[in-house]
């Protein structure tokens, strides 16, 4: 690999950390400023103790970590999502609480269904079934 494109590539992989950075930064949830930052320590630290290897090396091993590091920063946004704006998951912790019975009205939709006699002038008819 020449050195031009591992600097291309390094400068591509400090825009995506950058971005994770950015953007928990921007959601400020504790738990995903606290592991983006523990992430970070220890890839500056496997940085510094890997910056003598060969380009290839380097090249390969960085790109990798550094989309493990968006993988894991979009992963805990997925989950923060979820825990906050998840209708399952917040109906799930509301029945929870509730020492009392609580009701459950479960709608249904009434489909129509098709009747044929079998005759071939027959019409078909519409009709709902009440159950």
């Amino acid at each position: 690999i020449s050195r031009p494109l591992f600097i291309a590539q390094m400068c591509l992989i400090f825009l995506l950390a950058l971005m994770a950075i950015a953007l928990s930064i921007y959601v400020m949830n504790f738990t995903l400023l606290a592991t983006i930052a523990v992430i970070l320590l220890g890839l500056l630290s496997y940085f510094y103790a890997t910056r003598t290897a060969p380009f290839n090396f380097r090249a390969i091993t960085y790109s990798v970590l550094a989309i493990d590091l968006l993988y894991i920063f979009l992963v805990l946004l997925t989950v923060s999502a979820f825990t906050q704006y998840s209708v399952a998951h917040n109906a799930a912790k509301l029945l929870g609480k509730q020492s009392a019975r609580v009701k459950v009205v479960v709608a249904s939709v009434m489909l129509p269904t098709v009747e044929y006699d079998g005759s071939p002038n027959a019409s078909l008819r519409w009709s709902r079934v009440l159950d």
